[in-house]
Order: C-alpha cells, then structure tokens, then sequence
C-alpha cells in the first residue's frame, strides 16, 4: 500500500488495530453501533455515512475487518469515517508510530 504521508500511514495502522480488535473482541462491533446511534442517527449531514455503516455493521466482524483495510478507495472512506470501536490509547498510538520507523 502507498500512503500519501504519515498522517495517512498512522490512519491505516489504527485501523488494522481496530480491524484486529473487532476480530478478536466482536463484543465492540455494539460500541461502534452505539456511537452511531447516539450521534450520526439524527444527523441529516451523516446520512451518506450512516448508511453504509450501518449495512457493514451487519456483517461478520472478519467482513467488518477486511472492508475497513482493504486497499480501495470505499476502504480509504471508511478509514475515514470510521465510529470508534473501543479506545486506541496514547500508549497503543505510540506503539503504531514506533513501528512505522522500523
């Protein structure tokens, strides 16, 4: 995968975390479904996005997974649209930025 610049690099890392985190913890898929109803479902400018998360949300997490890090540009909207899926601590974050040094 290419990565415009670092931002977008550190973007893709989180969201193979987050992918890896709906894998091994489905239980988060319910936060993420939460989030969205909470703040996206009566939102008229969320509408587009809420759409389509709410049809992925309906997959099974190894789909939710694969979608949110496939290398295309639906998979670049969801990276970026993304609800959150738990907490990705500063801790967690710096773990990512280490390892794009390597």
């Amino acid at each position: 995968m290419r990565f415009h610049d670092r931002h977008e690099h550190l973007q893709y890392l989180k969201a193979e975390f987050v992918a890896r985190r709906i894998v091994d913890t489905p239980a988060v898929i319910d936060e993420a479904r939460a989030f969205i109803d909470r703040f996206w479902r009566d939102d008229p400018h969320a509408a587009h996005y809420l759409a389509i998360w709410d049809e992925l949300l309906t997959g099974a997490p190894a789909e939710i997974a694969d979608r949110l890090t496939e290398d295309t540009p639906r998979g670049q909207y969801l990276r970026e649209t993304c609800p959150p899926f738990g907490v990705i601590t500063a801790r967690q974050v710096a773990e990512l930025l280490d390892g794009m040094a390597g």
